[in-house]
């Protein structure tokens, strides 16, 4: 309900109809209040701000102005934060705190290379996982392969060991047949 809300203010900014997104924007600020949403109440108070400088209602929109800072500073680091460092910073350089806009864009800069440094790392680590996998695969695949090189080669040699043992074993049968009727034949 509450970002159906913020999307339906956004529209009304985008379209020019900044009295109507400042309502929209109010209501959803006290249900975000009240929801204990961090990030949408930081939504919602940029955008006040920025309706409220289109509207020329300068001291309204630095009191959002000021709130939003104290929301920035409670806020988690991540994506969402990163999308409403730059509307913050432009509203400080409208108010002419050039060295806070400045302070603003270093904050996102730096907050931009450290979620791009943990998705490497995380895209990393996963090419490695799977280059692990795969090594492993690998690994077995060789093992596997060895053993059925060596099965073969045991049957073949089985084969051989049965090839030579049996003229050996019919050679040694009938010479036991043809020295025992030798001793009969002469006794």
């Amino acid at each position: 309900m509450i970002q159906n809300a913020l999307e339906q203010a956004k529209k009304h900014f985008e379209s020019g109809d900044y009295e109507q997104a400042v309502s929209i924007f109010l209501e959803t600020l006290q249900s975000a209040e009240k929801a204990d949403l961090s990030y949408e109440r930081l939504s919602c108070c940029v955008g006040i701000t920025a309706s409220y400088l289109k509207l020329n209602q300068n001291d309204k929109a630095l009191k959002f102005h000021q709130e939003c800072e104290l929301l920035v500073e409670k806020a988690q680091p991540d994506e969402k934060l990163l999308k409403l460092l730059i509307p913050i910073a432009e509203h400080f350089r409208i108010f002419a705190q050039h060295e806070k806009a400045f302070d603003y864009l270093l904050k996102y800069s730096d907050l931009e290379e450290k979620l791009n440094t943990e998705k490497l790392l995380k895209k990393i680590a996963e090419v490695k996982s799977g280059y692990e996998m795969e090594k492993r695969q690998y690994e077995s695949m060789n093992i596997i392969d060895q053993a059925s090189r060596l099965a073969s080669i045991g049957v073949i040699i089985g084969g051989i060991t049965h090839e030579i043992n049996q003229p050996l074993s019919a050679i040694n049968v009938n010479s036991d047949s043809v020295l025992f009727w030798n001793s009969k034949n002469r006794g």
